[in-house]
């Protein structure tokens, strides 16, 4: 119990720091970045992906959103492994990396993308309704206006990747 504290402490200090931001897309985008980065605490990857740098990769992302993860890479790790953080403009681009992250600008590139990646050990992280029935298993949704996210296990599964029951307790859990 004393654990889900600490977690949920960490996730309202995400909130309430992106908050004070003026711009509303650079709070949006520093949001999704932090909550990227807790990701890399809370999902366990295969060996092979635990060597080498971190690898997000962003489909066409935004210059705020490849910001904001860069100043994330600079200061945080994922275990003893540094962020590297690629802007990748097409799905063709997409090689082997921990997380993808798809906006919004680009959810019709959601079954493309999933097809690219199913013998990778990827996790795709969406911002689209519905998104997790095309196969990516983490979506971030507002609900009661606040910043929340879906997570289907089954997707993460499928790409051996092992959700851990702490974040999954945080989630909003769909199938």
């Amino acid at each position: 119990m004393r654990f889900m504290k600490k977690v949920l402490a960490i996730f309202c200090f995400i909130a309430i720091t992106a908050a004070q931001t003026t711009q509303p897309e650079v709070a949006m985008d520093h949001i999704k970045a932090c909550y990227i980065y807790n990701f890399s605490r809370y999902i366990e990857w295969p060996l092979s992906y635990r060597q080498g740098n971190f690898v997000i990769d962003v489909l066409d992302g935004t210059p705020i959103m490849i910001s904001e993860l860069s100043k994330m890479a600079a200061t945080q790790t994922a275990g003893s492994q540094k962020f590297e953080i690629n802007n990748v403009l097409s799905v063709e681009k997409i090689g082997k990396c921990n997380i993808l992250y798809i906006p919004t600008n680009k959810s019709t590139a959601i079954k493309k993308a999933v097809l690219k990646l199913k013998n990778f050990s990827t996790l795709i992280i969406t911002d689209d309704d519905g998104a997790t029935k095309l196969g990516a298993a983490i979506n971030f949704v507002v609900k009661d206006n606040r910043q929340k996210f879906e997570l289907n296990r089954n997707n993460a599964q499928k790409n051996k990747l092992i959700v851990s029951s702490n974040l999954a307790t945080l989630a909003i859990l769909v199938e």
